[in-house]
């Protein structure tokens, strides 16, 4: 499973629950909230979707199945953007 991690050129902010991030390759920057806010943080270090998934959806009362459908989207968009890379 691949490990993902925060690209260090990648920007962002944390603004009441949600996170906005901008990738190097990325005209604008997305917002996520609710357990997909938690991912950025979860990726500070190097860890993989069903990692993400299984901490958030026990912190949110979650099924990991939900949450990872949630975060997946996430997850291609940041590497789109640049905003992780692989570990």
């Amino acid at each position: 499973m691949t490990r993902w991690r925060r690209a260090p050129d990648a920007l962002w902010r944390s603004l009441d629950g949600s996170v906005l991030v901008l990738g190097p390759d990325a005209d604008e920057p997305v917002e996520v909230q609710g357990p997909a806010a938690g991912l950025w943080d979860l990726v500070a270090d190097a860890t993989t979707l069903d990692d993400a998934a299984a901490e958030l959806a026990q912190r949110h009362g979650a099924r990991v199945e939900v949450v990872a459908a949630d975060l997946d989207p996430v997850i291609e968009r940041w590497a789109a953007d640049g905003a992780i890379v692989t570990a």
